[in-house]
């Protein structure tokens, strides 16, 4: 049986709304709850949650113009 471990740390990144940061916002609260840390500005995080509009009128008026580093 293979042991899983869990990334020490994350980042999430919200595109769209309120209501996406929101999600976001309760995605990282989540992530803290199991020991996993934001990733410290600069670094890199062992786990990159992308969380993309899913409006289609947000996915009209605009591209996601950023990319995950």
């Amino acid at each position: 049986m293979q042991s899983t471990t869990l990334p020490k740390t994350y980042r999430v990144k919200s595109f769209g709304c309120q209501m996406n940061v929101y999600d976001g916002d309760r995605m990282a609260e989540l992530l803290a709850e199991q020991g996993i840390a934001p990733a410290p500005d600069g670094e890199d995080a062992d786990l990159v949650v992308l969380n993309p509009a899913t409006s289609a009128n947000a996915r009209r008026k605009r591209s996601i113009p950023t990319s995950v580093a």
